[in-house]
């Protein structure tokens, strides 16, 4: 069976810092309209995989 890939993943960037990205849009995912960048690499994937407990954070646009 395959695995669906979640709706957020923590990326490290080039300049070592790591991001939220949502796999639908590529882009950074926001809360409250913030972008999720420039983060620790252990906040970037903590807070992923928060938000893919909750389908509701998908409610809210990524775009910024």
């Amino acid at each position: 069976m395959k695995e669906e890939e979640p709706c957020y993943r923590a990326v490290e960037e080039d300049d070592g810092s790591w991001s939220v990205i949502d796999t639908e849009t590529g882009l950074a995912a926001t809360l409250d309209g913030d972008p999720l960048v420039l983060l620790g690499q252990e906040f970037a994937k903590a807070f992923a995989a928060f938000m893919n407990l909750d389908p509701g954070f998908r409610k809210e646009p990524t775009l910024h």
